[in-house]
């Protein structure tokens, strides 16, 4: 019976860490994009001072 709920506890502590991975993933992936924009208005920002 121990070692069921142990197990369990296991399972659901997994489950967390992929949850909290996952959410990670999600939140780099936000910052990429936001580099990525970033990066764009910077390259917008040098051609307006080239004109």
């Amino acid at each position: 019976m121990a070692t069921k709920k142990y197990l369990q506890g296991l399972d659901d502590e997994i489950e967390g860490y992929e949850r909290i991975s996952e959410h990670f993933h999600k939140k780099n992936r936000y910052r990429k994009q936001a580099a990525k924009k970033l990066r764009v208005k910077q390259q917008y920002h040098y051609h307006d001072e080239e004109y």
